[in-house]
């Protein structure tokens, strides 16, 4: 399923819609800078309930919130933008995180860990398209 968004609340709508299909705890992000990534997240953190503001933890790597959800007590948010690869992250003990099927596990720059992930992870794509479209790319959902 591909979808174009023109604006955030259309991404943020498309993120609780996803939640309502999820199969898996953990949702692996892809696409560039600028492409939408972020403002998924958020959506998901606003259907959950989240009452933080949700912001990329690119320098932190990883940032928890809590929920309101009665199934996932958590929303773990991780940016590995600045990470090479898994030798880099491996002593976070993040399979932790999503053996914990109370939490939801967002990865933004998924790909660089993807051989660690579980493998019923759900790939999602952000595409730029132009100053106002991105482009929703979904590979491991039905419609």
């Amino acid at each position: 399923m591909d979808v174009v968004t023109k604006t955030v609340d259309q991404t943020h709508a498309i993120a609780t819609k996803v939640l309502s299909q999820l199969d898996s705890n953990v949702i692996a992000l892809t696409g560039d800078l600028g492409s939408g990534k972020t403002a998924f997240t958020q959506g998901l953190g606003k259907a959950l309930g989240v009452e933080k503001s949700i912001t990329s933890p690119t320098f932190l790597l990883l940032k928890p919130y809590n929920t309101q959800s009665e199934k996932y007590k958590k929303l773990i948010h991780l940016d590995l933008y600045r990470v090479g690869g898994w030798g880099e992250i491996s002593e976070l003990a993040l399979q932790e995180l999503w053996e914990n099927k109370s939490n939801l596990v967002v990865i933004e720059w998924a790909e660089r860990i993807k051989e660690h992930l579980p493998t019923d992870t759900t790939w999602i794509t952000f595409e730029y398209v132009s100053e106002g479209e991105r482009k929703i790319v979904f590979e491991s959902m039905t419609d």
